[in-house]
C-alpha cells in the first residue's frame, strides 16, 4: 500500500474517532455526478407573451375602478416639474424671463419630489382608444403601465401625521406604474 493511500486510510480513522456518523471517501458521492432529483424541480422559463405589456389592460382597469376601489400610481422620485405661484395665470400670455436652469439655484422652480406639489388634483389621466394610458402632469408626460399583480387583500390607506390619524380609504383593484415618455423627453 502506498504511503498517499495509507495517510488517507489514518485520515479516516481520525477523522470516524471525532465525528463517527460521518461517511468515509468511498461513500461520499462524487461531486461532478449529477445529484438534482429532476422530477422536483421544474426551469422556469418565461414566453415571449409573458414579456409584452398588455396596453389594453390599463384603459379596462382604470375604467373598473370605482369610488370605493382605488389603482395606485407609482411616479418617480424626481419629478421634472415647475412649480406653480399662486398669482401665475395659465391663459393669460405674459412675458418670459429666460434664464439657465442651475441645479444648485434654490429658486429655480423646479418640483423634484410629490410631496412638493400642492394639494388637490396631480394631473390628467388620457387613456386612449387601444387602451393604452398617458398621465400629464404639468409639462411632463407619463406612460402608464399596469404594475406588479398581486393576489392579496391590499387597502389604500391615508396617514394624517399633524393628527395622528390613519383612515383606510377602501381596496385597490391594481397597481399601475409611470414611467416618462421617452420620446416627450428627447423633443
Amino acid at each position: 500500500m502506498s504511503k498517499a493511500k495509507q495517510a488517507q486510510l489514518a485520515l479516516e480513522e481520525a477523522s470516524r474517532r471525532i465525528q463517527p456518523e460521518r461517511a468515509t471517501t468511498e461513500e461520499m458521492y462524487d461531486a461532478e455526478e449529477d445529484w438534482t432529483d429532476k422530477s422536483q424541480y421544474y426551469p422556469t422559463v418565461l414566453t415571449r407573451s409573458s414579456r409584452e405589456v398588455d396596453v389594453g389592460a390599463v384603459g379596462d382597469t382604470v375604467r373598473e375602478s370605482t369610488e370605493d376601489k382605488y389603482v395606485v400610481l407609482q411616479l418617480p422620485s424626481d419629478l421634472p416639474l415647475r412649480k406653480r405661484i399662486a398669482s401665475e395665470e395659465m391663459d393669460v400670455d405674459g412675458v418670459v424671463t429666460l434664464r439657465d436652469d442651475d441645479p444648485d439655484d434654490e429658486d429655480s422652480g423646479m418640483v423634484r419630489g410629490v410631496s412638493e406639489l400642492s394639494n388637490g388634483q396631480l394631473g390628467e389621466l388620457k387613456i386612449h382608444a387601444d387602451g393604452s394610458a398617458k398621465l400629464y402632469i404639468g409639462n411632463a408626460v407619463f406612460d402608464v403601465m399596469r404594475g406588479t399583480p398581486y393576489q392579496h387583500s391590499e387597502q389604500l390607506a391615508r396617514l394624517d401625521g399633524d393628527r395622528q390619524q390613519c383612515v383606510i380609504m377602501g381596496p385597490t383593484i391594481a397597481r399601475m406604474t409611470c414611467v416618462p415618455d421617452v420620446t416627450q423627453l428627447l423633443l
